[in-house]
């Protein structure tokens, strides 16, 4: 109780359960908290390695999202997803092509922890 704002104290200060003031929160704000989570994915699918960035803040941010997501799920995303995620962030250079169709099989059974110190010490520019 002691989490919860004035206003969301009055309409759950009736209620005589745990579980009954848990549903009405959720019933309220759980699509707030699932368009957010659908977002985060969007955005996190969407991400591309600018030029001007290093690969460090390229990781950075794609971790930054990725923890996002993580934060908002029950359950935290399949190494599978995360790894396909982050090899597309990384762009068509030829490159990031090169290494894409040469180790796709590897990175989808691969800890991302793996697959992103992999990535690191390649510069995209040579």
């Amino acid at each position: 109780m002691s989490a919860l704002k004035s206003t969301q104290l009055l309409r759950v200060s009736r209620l005589e359960t745990a579980f009954d003031i848990w549903k009405l929160l959720e019933d309220e704000y759980g699509q707030i908290s699932d368009l957010k989570h659908a977002r985060l994915n969007a955005k996190l699918r969407s991400l591309g390695k600018p030029d001007d960035k290093s690969m460090k803040e390229h990781i950075d941010i794609f971790e930054s999202i990725r923890q996002q997501i993580e934060f908002r799920s029950a359950e935290p995303m399949p190494a599978k997803d995360i790894n396909v995620a982050f090899l597309i962030s990384l762009r068509d250079s030829e490159t990031w092509k090169n290494y894409r169709n040469t180790n796709l099989h590897r990175t989808v059974t691969m800890r991302t922890v793996d697959l992103i110190s992999e990535v690191s010490p390649i510069d995209d520019s040579s």
